[in-house]
């Protein structure tokens, strides 16, 4: 394909960088000969074929690449690593930045902020002075505006969900379907929020069970026929927040408030109406709910060898530190042990196994309700361990989980030996109610084979998290 545009002499310096305004020489689209565009560094900046172009005073950067029929307009910037593919548009003061992936046909507009290794794509958008950080993935028709954040490795917001104003979505968290997010809501942790649930105000969802929607309630919504929805959660003071869509008093934003107000609420409007019955029930399942939150139950995580405590490290990132789960690293190399970053617990043991037994013992001490097991098989440590540490988890608990990874090929039969030999064990030792699962490393290398090597490893500790909550 001939080139479409040519590097004129006009230029700017931003950064140390000279970019250099560019001039279209061959008609497309809907550009003709002469029509100037917006600035870029050089010609790897801007793809020649289709119809992808710069506009206005935009700029393009660094590595960054605009390919396809990608559209960077106004006074919008896409610099470091950044990729902007298909029908995406990047438009008036956005940034996209780092190596952010921005395809399909997704929008990134006004003041927004996309950096780190984000990817947006289908037909996702991200306005106002929202950011897209770290590793989170924002598709389908999802929505994320004001001064809202979605940000983390792993946080993902996709379909029709909305997260606006000071909202703020991380970590392993997942919001989808309907979903809006709003106010200083924040959705952390392994939270998976969906349907048309309506969460704001000051909550803080770090599991799905922080949450609780009721839909589907009458009467109908003047004009449109919808139903009535209730969505309880918790807060970060440990209090009870209810959002009822439409609001009470309006059919406008709607407004969350504490149970024992809305209770007041719904007796004001319902109180001598046909629907009384239904949303006094609706309180009912509310508080119960509350109750059974509040009995909290003690989670123990114990990584075991190298392996388990690496993928420990990106745990502790990952869930909320609000005191649900305790994390205990143990291995018999003392240097290794020292150099995972994570603030816990870290158990040096011997080898020796009566001394390891009784080490472990003093370990699982006190009220334990939930222990997850993390090992990477195949080493020394943890197929010897992590057997000892599953049976004597047994014996005090039947809710016992291990998460095993199985070694890569590459790494020889006899760790291979080594770790089939130790999950034969597992199995036999965890009890009836326990749960083995397998993460096998071969596979999830292949169906990650496009990624990085440090991308597919993230994904390898983002399966193995999912299996220690789910």
């Amino acid at each position: 394909m001939s080139r479409k545009y040519v590097l004129t002499d006009d230029s700017i310096t931003v950064d140390g960088r000279r970019l250099y305004r560019i001039e279209c020489v061959r008609p497309f689209s809907h550009m003709i000969c002469g029509m100037r565009g917006g600035y870029i560094e050089h010609d790897g900046n801007l793809s020649h074929d289709g119809n992808a172009w710069v506009a206005g005073d935009a700029m393009v950067m660094g590595n960054a690449e605009v390919i396809d029929d990608a559209l960077v307009c106004d006074n919008a910037c896409v610099r470091g690593d950044a990729f902007i593919s298909g029908k995406a548009m990047v438009c008036d003061n956005a940034i996209v930045s780092g190596n952010a992936m921005v395809r399909d046909d997704a929008e990134v507009k006004d003041r927004a902020r996309v950096s780190g290794n984000p990817q947006v794509y289908e037909k996702a958008c991200i306005s106002g002075d929202a950011q897209v950080e770290g590793g989170a993935m924002v598709y389908g028709r999802a929505r994320v505006s004001g001064k809202a954040r979605v940000c983390g490795m792993y946080a993902h917001v996709h379909g029709a969900a909305v997260i606006t104003d000071n909202a703020v979505v991380s970590d392993l968290a997942e919001v989808f379907g309907d979903a809006f997010i709003y106010g200083e809501a924040c959705i952390n942790g392994e939270a998976r929020v969906w349907g048309d649930a309506h969460i704001g105000g000051d909550a803080l969802v770090s599991r799905s069970s922080d949450y609780l929607y009721i839909g589907n309630l009458y009467p109908k919504w003047v004009g449109n026929g919808e139903c009535y929805s209730v969505t309880a959660f918790v807060t970060r003071d440990k209090t009870i927040g209810v959002v009822h869509v439409p609001s009470l008093t309006s059919f406008h934003f709607p407004s969350a408030t504490i149970i024992e107000e809305y209770e007041a609420e719904v007796e004001k409007t319902y109180g001598t109406t046909d629907y009384k019955e239904q949303y006094q029930a609706v309180v009912s399942l509310i508080k119960a709910w509350s109750k059974l939150h509040s009995n909290e139950i003690s989670r123990l995580v114990i990584a075991i060898g190298n392996g388990g405590c690496n993928v420990a490290d990106s745990l502790c990132e990952i869930l909320p530190s609000d005191g649900r789960y305790r994390f205990v690293m143990l291995d018999t190399d003392s240097e290794q042990l020292g150099k995972h970053k994570a603030e816990c617990e870290k158990v040096l043991l011997t080898g020796n196994h009566a001394d390891d037994e009784a080490a472990i013992t003093r370990l699982l001490a006190g009220d334990i309700d939930e222990v997850a097991v993390i090992v990477c098989l195949g080493g020394k440590t943890g197929s010897r361990l992590a057997p000892l540490v599953v049976r004597k988890v047994s014996d005090i608990t039947s809710r016992v989980k291990c998460v095993a990874a199985m070694p890569f090929t590459f790494e020889g039969e006899r760790r291979k030996a080594r770790a089939e030999a130790a999950l034969s064990e597992l199995h036999s030792c965890i009890g009836s109610l326990g749960k083995v699962s397998v993460i096998y490393n071969d596979e999830l290398f292949e169906e990650y084979a496009d990624d990085s090597i440090c991308d597919t490893f993230l994904q390898i500790d983002r399966e193995v998290a999912k299996a220690v909550l789910s």
